[in-house]
C-alpha cells in the first residue's frame, strides 16, 4: 500500500471539515480531536469494565478460567448462531 503524503492527509481532512453541515457531525468530530487517547480511553472502558477485565485476566492466570483459541470461539459463535 502507497504511503499518503502528509499535505494530502491534511488537504483530505480539511475538505472533510469545510463540508460538514450537521452540528452532530461537528461535535462528534470535536470529541474524537479533543479526545485525550490514553491506553484506557482508546477503548472508551470505563473503571467498572477495566475492573473486570482484570478480575478475568486474574482468574485466567490462575486457571481459574476456560480459555479458547480463535478457531474455537468462531466455531462456538457459529454454533450458537444456528441453534
Amino acid at each position: 500500500m502507497k504511503s499518503v503524503p502528509f499535505n494530502q492527509k491534511k488537504q483530505t481532512i480539511l475538505a472533510y471539515v469545510s463540508n460538514l453541515e450537521d452540528g452532530a457531525e461537528v461535535d462528534r468530530l470535536l470529541r474524537i480531536i479533543s479526545s485525550d487517547l490514553s491506553e484506557n480511553d482508546l477503548f472508551g472502558l470505563t473503571d467498572e469494565h477495566l475492573a473486570i477485565v482484570n478480575q478475568r485476566r486474574e482468574m485466567h492466570l490462575a486457571g481459574e478460567s476456560n480459555s479458547f483459541s480463535l478457531e474455537e470461539v468462531i466455531i462456538s459463535a457459529r454454533n450458537s448462531i444456528l441453534k
